[in-house]
């Protein structure tokens, strides 16, 4: 699910320096949180949730160690819709298989990576935002759904600038060209239910 590299710098009998990197080998998103146990340093070293996109490489950078010390990484992309009471993880996932999928039928190409941080902004800013709403509308197999709530997206305050900072003029275009682009949102629908929904790394300094 997940491949990491690390590669030590410079070790002693009481720290290890170390060059992280992660990979996302998945064609899905991932919540991943960070957890420290002892002392762990390092100027991109993650402290809160982040998310991890379809091939996206992540560089963590130069991390210190004290020996004994942890850092463990929890990646979780379960989607639970059961309850109208969704947890985080929900939220974020389907916010960021909304956008994806969105991005995917206006531009013909997957959501950014550079921008995925402002997925996290927007669940934080809205409950329920309109790329949650068609996420569901996704998940759910509700096509009908998606076309009438497409149009929120693009009006959304968040939103609407940032396609347009990609070159999107409000015009969706014909639907002709649109259901071309479907199969591309099917596809990441699949991979998002078919890979593993958890996994876990561990860099531990001995």
């Amino acid at each position: 699910m997940v491949f990491n590299e690390f590669q030590v710098i410079s070790a002693d009998s009481s720290i290890v320096e170390a060059e992280i990197s992660i990979e996302n080998i998945t064609g899905t998103y991932y919540v991943v949180s960070p957890k420290i146990v002892g002392s762990v340093a390092g100027p991109s070293l993650p402290t809160s949730d982040f998310l991890i996109g379809s091939l996206e490489v992540k560089q963590l950078g130069r991390i210190t160690f004290t020996r004994g010390s942890q850092l463990l990484l929890f990646a979780d992309n379960s989607i639970d819709i059961s309850t109208r009471r969704w947890d985080l993880n929900t939220q974020r996932i389907l916010t960021a298989l909304g956008g994806d999928c969105v991005w995917r039928i206006i531009f013909g190409s997957p959501f950014p990576l550079s921008e995925l941080d402002k997925i996290l902004m927007i669940v934080n800013l809205q409950l329920d935002n309109p790329l949650l709403t068609v996420g569901i509308d996704l998940f759910k197999g509700d096509i009908l759904g998606f076309i009438n709530d497409l149009p929120k997206v693009i009006a959304d305050p968040e939103i609407g600038p940032l396609l347009q900072l990609y070159g999107f003029s409000g015009d969706l275009g014909s639907w002709f060209l649109l259901y071309g682009r479907a199969a591309q949102v099917a596809r990441l629908l699949v991979e998002t239910l078919i890979y593993p929904h958890f996994g876990q790394i561990v860099f531990n300094a001995k």
